[in-house]
């Protein structure tokens, strides 16, 4: 608990209610109250934001207002999610089907990240990269039918690079 008597971690409550299936309205509504005004005041921590959006989708609320504020703390902190916060992120944009640019947010922060293989194309680099979670996105965003072509064009030239390379590497 925060000096002013506000709970400084939202997230950890949200996600323990959305873990607990809680779906008790004067709960849910009371902790969108609470959320929207430590949002409003604050700027949050990438993993904050990702937890925030998983509860949410679990606990199925939406809201339109608390959706635009969050992405918009999204769009100015992406580059900051680890790849378990992107997908995290993702499932839960995709679950919500929200209405703001999120989905392109954080497919093109994905492929920003699958393109340095593509220069670089070592195994060890998708390693490093957590390939396996940002193809997480990749499936998230095409079975909600929300998959653009830039983030599966980017996928698909790295697995040809990568297999290539694997290809190499067992003939040598």
């Amino acid at each position: 608990e925060g000096s002013n008597g506000v709970i400084s971690s939202m997230s950890s409550f949200l996600w323990a209610l959305a873990k607990l299936s809680v779906h008790e309205p004067e709960v849910l509504h009371a902790a969108l109250v609470e959320v929207m005004l430590l949002v409003r005041r604050s700027q949050q921590r990438p993993q904050d934001l990702a937890e925030m959006l998983w509860a949410f989708a679990m606990l199925g609320a939406h809201n339109d207002i608390f959706s635009a504020e969050v992405a918009e703390q999204v769009s100015q902190q992406i580059e900051a999610f680890s790849t378990d916060e992107l997908l995290r992120s993702a499932w839960s944009d995709a679950g919500l089907a929200l209405t703001i640019p999120s989905h392109s947010m954080i497919q093109e922060e994905v492929a920003s990240r699958l393109r340095p293989m593509l220069s670089q194309g070592s195994l060890e680099v998708a390693v490093k990269t957590r390939v396996q979670e940002l193809m997480g996105v990749l499936q998230v965003y095409a079975f909600s039918e929300h998959l653009h072509s830039r983030l599966l064009a980017t996928v698909q030239e790295v697995m040809q690079q990568q297999g290539a390379e694997l290809d190499g590497s067992f003939c040598q």
